[in-house]
């Protein structure tokens, strides 16, 4: 099984969840919701079981804003 890196930062009331990778980017309502956002992410770009991949590392990053 692979792990995945996720880069997250927070963009004004959301947490943009990034998995650079692949490509892809989600949005989180609350920094707590971030793991289980960047998994879910995940399997259902690859369609794959959740029991087929790894909880991804989660990269902090500082805050951006996209106006």
């Amino acid at each position: 099984m692979k792990q995945y890196d996720a880069v997250v930062f927070q963009d004004r009331t959301w947490w943009m969840v990034e998995i650079p990778e692949l490509g892809i980017i989600s949005r989180a309502i609350s920094r707590s919701e971030v793991p289980t956002q960047a998994r879910d992410l995940i399997t259902v770009w690859l369609d794959v079981s959740e029991t087929h991949v790894l909880p991804p590392r989660i990269r902090w990053s500082s805050p951006r804003h996209f106006d």
